[in-house]
C-alpha cells in the first residue's frame, strides 16, 4: 500500500478545488469530452453508471459535476455536489458510509475557516479518496476524488 505524504495529500485538495472553480464558476451548463474524460456540469448532472457504488453521496445532494479521470497508470472519478446539510452532518454521513463500505478514514478535519478535508483508503483495491468540503453561502460544496490503479 502506498502512503501519501502530507505534501502529496495537499495536491488533491488544491486540484479538486481548482477544477470545481473552473467548471462551476458561472453556473451555466457545460459539456466537454475527450478520449479520456467526459465532464458535465450543472445542477442536473448525474453520476455515471460506472461511478463506484462504495462511495457516499448524500441523498439530498445536487450533483454539479461528475467526470471520469484517466491519469496515466491511475484511473478514477471526480464528483462535485452541493448540499444544505451542515459540514458536521456531511462528515458524519461520509465517515459512516465509507467505513460501512470497507474504507479506512486516514484523516478528517478543518483545514481553514471554510474548508474541511477528509482522506480515506481502500487497501484491498489500492484506491484512495480525497474529499473537500467548502462551507459558503449557507451551503456546502463537496468534491470527492477517487483514484486507483488501472485494472
Amino acid at each position: 500500500m502506498t502512503r501519501l505524504t502530507n505534501s502529496k495529500m495537499l495536491v488533491f485538495p488544491i486540484a479538486a478545488l481548482a477544477l470545481v472553480a473552473l467548471t462551476t464558476g458561472c453556473g451555466k451548463s457545460t459539456a466537454s469530452t475527450s478520449s479520456d474524460t467526459a465532464v458535465k456540469t450543472d445542477t442536473g448532472a448525474k453520476l455515471p453508471d460506472d461511478f463506484p457504488k462504495d462511495l457516499t453521496i448524500p441523498s439530498n445532494a445536487k450533483i454539479t459535476m461528475a467526470t471520469p479521470i484517466n491519469n496515466g497508470p491511475s484511473v478514477g472519478f471526480q464528483v462535485a455536489f452541493d448540499t444544505s446539510d451542515s459540514t458536521d452532518n456531511v462528515v458524519a454521513a461520509l465517515k459512516k458510509g465509507l467505513t460501512d463500505s470497507g474504507w479506512t478514514i486516514n484523516q478528517s478535519g478543518p483545514m481553514s475557516g471554510m474548508l474541511t478535508s477528509m482522506g480515506a483508503t481502500k487497501a484491498t483495491e489500492r484506491r484512495e479518496l480525497n474529499v473537500q468540503i467548502v462551507d459558503a453561502d449557507g451551503k456546502r460544496s463537496v468534491t470527492e476524488t477517487v483514484m486507483g490503479p488501472k485494472s
